[in-house]
């Protein structure tokens, strides 16, 4: 992302610069409107569907294995937020913290309600075990695909909330 131009971004998308400028305010706007977009679709998936499932450890191997999936068929897109995470760029206060901020509530929730139901232990950190959760499967996936090993998301998710549970 830094290092392109408008002008390269233009032309990988079949258009000449001043298109981009026509929708986008700059580079940035793009980037966030891209991610934004993302985001809105795979909120609008989990959505409706975790609000059907009971349970903590049901909704952790949803969240999980949906997590998953999409480290598996957006590993583009995967990259991207890390890097752009990790940039110079102040992440906390920015587009792409407010969009993770939203993708993680229902983690967040579920993580909530489990220790409310006993499920989970009491003195369990929240925000750090979202954070083991989220960065452990992307790890995990970027291990098993760099290994070219076949990756099956819902059992990966059934065995990672084993490990959580038990």
């Amino acid at each position: 992302f830094a290092a392109a131009s408008i002008r390269e971004i233009a032309a990988r998308a079949g258009c000449v610069e001043g298109t981009i400028y026509t929708y986008f305010k700059g580079k940035r706007d793009l980037f966030d409107t891209v991610l934004a977009e993302f985001y809105d679709r795979l909120i609008a998936d989990i959505a409706p569907r975790f609000e059907s499932i009971r349970g903590t450890r049901d909704r952790l191997s949803f969240l999980i294995a949906r997590h998953l999936q999409v480290a598996l068929d957006e590993p583009g897109i995967g990259q991207m937020i890390m890097r752009e995470a990790r940039s110079p760029e102040p992440y906390f206060g920015s587009k792409l913290h407010a969009l993770n901020r939203r993708y993680s509530r229902f983690l967040q929730r579920t993580l909530a309600e489990g220790i409310e139901r006993g499920e989970l232990r009491a003195d369990l950190d929240p925000v750090m075990a979202r954070d083991l959760v989220f960065g452990g499967a992307e790890h995990w996936v970027w291990n098993e695909r760099g290994r070219q090993r076949a990756v099956d998301p819902a059992k990966a998710a059934d065995a990672m909330v084993s490990l959580l549970l038990e």
